[in-house]
């Protein structure tokens, strides 16, 4: 079945977002992106933090909003200190039940990895189906939008990079798949390396949804999917 564009954009960032810590208020603190936020995990050492305050900041008010503003100009300047500042957190924690906050998460991942792996990645090769449009996402959140996976599942194939499928004899399914499989190494070898099986279980995932055929991401009878343990999303009418 055809699904609507903007279905397919909310089943993907429900899913990614479950496997980035799940909310609008997700915070850490640990690792080399000094600080992380919000249910897509925008760092302060990227910059994405200081992007999603200015965002937000354009239209939000109240106390929150004007803690928030003493904190642009750190923010901008990806100031270390900033990863052990409590108030800041506690900020960023409570700005995060705010609809302009969440609808500024929502519109900064659009533009900096959904929109932009649109032009660069699915629509030159013809990756149309919800399932491919979902892995690349999900890919370019987690690995940046320009690794080089899908570059080396068209070298399994022998195709040109960018090329057009199904005209390059191609069939747009076998290349995702050949994607997947690459990516569950890759997520399998970190998860070997440092312990991280949350790598593992991502990896794992889209692999498995793809063997069970759900290309056009409907889910169980109840439109959901089951991301990892514990943990289901609404894939078939995303809200």
């Amino acid at each position: 079945m055809a699904r609507d564009q903007a279905h397919v954009k909310a089943a993907a960032f429900n899913i990614t977002s479950a496997f980035e810590g799940g909310g609008y208020a997700t915070y850490q603190n640990f690792d080399d992106g000094i600080v992380s936020y919000g249910r897509f995990q925008f760092t302060l050492a990227s910059g994405g933090i200081f992007t999603l305050l200015e965002d937000y900041l354009e239209s939000a008010t109240g106390e929150t909003a004007d803690g928030l503003r003493k904190y642009l100009q750190p923010a901008q300047e990806r100031d270390e200190a900033l990863r052990d500042d409590e108030t800041f957190q506690a900020l960023l924690i409570a700005a995060a039940s705010d609809p302009i906050m969440q609808a500024a998460q929502d519109a900064l991942a659009t533009v900096k990895y959904w929109d932009l792996v649109q032009g660069l990645s699915l629509q030159p090769r013809g990756i149309v189906t919800p399932l491919g449009q979902a892995l690349i996402f999900d890919m370019a959140i987690n690995h940046g939008p320009r690794h080089d996976m899908i570059g080396l599942a068209e070298d399994h194939f022998g195709v040109e990079s960018k090329s057009k499928m199904p005209d390059n004899g191609v069939d747009e399914k076998d290349l995702v798949a050949r994607v997947a499989e690459i990516r569950q190494e890759r997520l399998h070898r970190l998860a070997d390396k440092h312990g991280w099986e949350g790598l593992r279980q991502r990896g794992d995932f889209w692999v498995t949804v793809i063997a069970s055929g759900d290309w056009d991401l409907l889910g169980d009878a109840d439109g959901m999917i089951a991301v990892k343990a514990g943990r289901r999303v609404k894939v078939k009418n995303p809200s």
